[in-house]
């Protein structure tokens, strides 16, 4: 179907042949021509057919593969660290650069290469539909790039993208993708239940998360909109749960979308705490390309079983809570004017100056307490740490008022 012609010299020649495997060879005797759409990888079947002077007749056939290329397009993200807020996602009235990979997965070289971008709605205005002519060699890849920006739009809108390609002089070989994406996109998690009342989640302990709660009906408590803390990309902190009414065959995991995709399956998303009835304890690392907004975090107690973040379990109960996360400062205080500590990083001999009458805390990087006082009435407290392992420590100042944390370096 791709062969457009075929032009032989019926009087090709080759002379005597001589016997016993004997071969003989006509160059340029044939010209095959195909159209400038041949898929890459076709084969073209050919069927030849020899005389001999004294009219003995040989008849054989052969293939020639075609080499061409073979347009696919990859994945298709949002940019926005030029003109937006560099979440990697299309807020509403946001300016940003939709990034499309295209390849040539082909066996042949491509030229005049041209992306197309369109919306099947209006909820974003396109600032640049089409690329400037580009190449793509076999088994190359190139991005191309159209600019956007959302309409003032709910958050959680929908809207789909339809990207086409056109290459090749006549612009004959084509491939294009649809994809949806979220307007300021707005994560479901579900709502995950719980059969049986039984054990529960009595206490959480976070940074500055300290919340004491019974069992919620249904086994599911939201406290994202309502209890949440700040973390900084890089960091460790020592998570502490305490279970009321707890099992010795209980199981505690907390998962966080640190890539907000909303949901919690990808690597690193997943702490399997430290059970120790009635005590789960771990760490929590924050990866240092977490998305820098409100994360959700959710903490699952369950009986005799694996803990999984959603769905449903016969005992146990399940909270969220939100985390924002924050790019690294400095050493120096941030989250508060309340208290100093200092100095810091310290040898181990240091002084923590407190506001007010505050419970003083200081856990290891595993989560363990190692100091516990009340502050005087001085509001100065000198500790001596320099017996303790050198390393990073979190401190803890709890008043009436509020809970503040602190990051103490022993060096």
């Amino acid at each position: 179907a791709y062969v457009t012609s075929l032009t032989d010299n019926t009087n090709v020649s080759f002379g005597n042949i001589a016997g016993n495997n004997g071969t003989a060879t006509s160059s340029n005797s044939f010209t095959v021509e195909l159209t400038n759409n041949v898929p890459d990888q076709h084969v073209v079947s050919f069927s030849i057919e020899i005389t001999s002077t004294n009219k003995t007749v040989w008849n054989g056939t052969f293939n020639l593969t075609v080499n061409a290329p073979a347009l696919t397009v990859g994945n298709i993200t949002v940019d926005d660290s030029g003109s937006g807020n560099d979440d990697g996602i299309l807020d509403p009235n946001e300016t940003a650069d939709i990034i499309v990979v295209t390849n040539n997965e082909g066996h042949a070289d491509v030229t005049n290469v041209i992306g197309n971008l369109a919306i099947t709605g209006t909820n974003l205005v396109i600032n640049t539909a089409t690329t400037s002519a580009y190449n793509l060699a076999q088994g190359g890849t190139a991005n191309a790039v159209f600019n956007v920006t959302a309409n003032d739009v709910t958050a959680g809108t929908g809207e789909t993208l339809n990207f086409t390609m056109t290459a090749g002089a006549d612009n004959q070989y084509s491939a294009g993708k649809d994809n949806d994406i979220i307007i300021g996109f707005v994560p479901n998690y579900g709502t995950p239940t719980v059969t049986t009342e039984d054990e529960y989640v009595e206490r959480v302990q976070f940074v500055d998360i300290d919340n004491t709660s019974t069992w919620t009906t249904g086994g599911y408590a939201d406290y994202s909109s309502t209890i949440s803390t700040d973390v900084e990309k890089g960091q460790t902190y020592p998570i502490t749960v305490n279970v009321g009414n707890g099992y010795t065959s209980d199981a505690v995991t907390c998962w966080v979308d640190w890539n907000y995709n909303g949901n919690f399956t990808d690597a690193g998303e997943e702490f399997v705490l430290n059970w120790n009835k009635p005590v789960a304890s771990g760490n929590i690392t924050v990866p240092t390309d977490a998305q820098n907004r409100n994360l959700r975090m959710r903490i699952r107690l369950v009986f005799s079983s694996t803990p999984a973040p959603t769905g449903n379990s016969s005992y146990g109960e399940v909270e969220d809570y939100t985390l924002t996360v924050t790019s690294p400062t400095s050493i120096i205080e941030k989250a508060s004017n309340s208290f100093n500590i200092f100095p810091n990083p310290t040898s181990g001999l240091f002084t923590i100056v407190t506001e007010d009458n505050s419970k003083i805390e200081i856990y290891s990087i595993n989560g363990k307490l190692v100091y516990s006082k009340q502050a005087s009435n001085s509001l100065k407290t000198q500790i001596d740490l320099s017996n303790n392992a050198k390393g990073v420590y979190f401190v803890k100042i709890s008043s009436e008022k509020k809970i503040v944390n602190s990051k103490l370096i022993i060096q």
